[in-house]
């Protein structure tokens, strides 16, 4: 069988502290980790959890026993994977991407942040903090993985160690770049950051309005409570079992990003547009 390449995400790795110091695959557990980010205690409980649910076991509202949806479910996904190269001999390896931005998304990724920024609607900040890369190094460690790791060999791929960086620099780099390409532009470059009881309460009633109205919701409770704390991961581990580095800086990737967008149209959609393409 010919090895096999699982994306997964540093999500799956649960928080490492103290907070904004850079967490490893080596560091880092999802179940002892503080604060705790996952719903599940171990490896036992989250297979046991995913195989009740393939298996048509698990409750109807099951969905409602796991707490951040994409957190969870990318943890069960990577325990799934783990179990195959343990038990099956699975020739399997899996690259653990931070936050990417670049060429050829269309509005259905982090870009939509440079659509938020460009049309000023981005309210506030939370004290989010994300490790930053562009799309291309991202692929290029899928490659790297793929030719030189090691069967159950988890790899985070990222930018550069200074593209770790809280949401409101992530948007005032985002600010500064829309502002050279459109200069006539009158775009804020300021972020007020938010604490997290006000982040979860304006959440609360993005998500009743959004159910009142039948749209979707931008802003949930889970991704207020993803974005409570930043979360910060090197990739030197993986530079040295892999030979991957970063080779653009998370500047570079707002900008290519920015020349598709532009090239495609992108830029200008805002409001029913955005919801049509998440509803799609």
């Amino acid at each position: 069988m010919k090895k096999v390449c699982h994306t997964s995400t540093v999500n799956i790795l649960g928080c490492h502290g103290p907070p904004g110091s850079f967490g490893t695959v080596s560091t880092c557990n999802p179940y002892t980790s503080r604060p705790r980010v996952h719903c599940f205690a171990s490896t036992e409980e989250t297979l046991a959890f995913a195989d009740s649910v393939r298996d048509g076991r698990g409750s109807r509202d099951w969905e409602r026993r796991i707490g951040i949806g994409y957190f969870d479910s990318k943890l069960a996904a990577q325990e799934i994977v783990n179990r195959a190269v343990r038990e099956e001999r699975i020739d399997a390896v899996s690259v653990l991407p931070g936050t990417f931005l670049g060429p050829c998304d269309t509005l259905m990724g982090p870009v939509l942040h440079i659509v938020q920024v460009r049309h000023n609607a981005v309210p506030a900040a939370s004290r989010a903090g994300f490790p930053l890369a562009q799309v291309e190094d991202v692929a290029r460690g899928h490659v790297l993985a793929v030719k030189n790791g090691r069967p159950g060999g988890r790899y985070i791929v990222s930018g550069r160690p200074e593209d770790n960086r809280y949401l409101a620099d992530m948007l005032q780099i985002i600010a500064t770049v829309l502002k050279e390409k459109e200069p006539f532009r009158p775009i804020r470059s300021r972020f007020l950051v938010m604490p997290g009881l006000a982040i979860r309460t304006a959440a609360f009633f993005a998500e009743t309005s959004a159910l009142l109205r039948g749209t979707p919701c931008l802003l949930s409770r889970a991704a207020a409570r993803a974005g409570s704390f930043p979360s910060f991961y090197s990739n030197d581990e993986t530079e040295r079992e892999i030979g991957y580095a970063p080779r653009r800086s998370f500047r570079e990737a707002v900008e290519d990003a920015y020349e598709f967008m532009s090239r495609n149209g992108l830029l200008d959609r805002t409001g029913r547009d955005m919801e049509a393409l998440l509803l799609r």
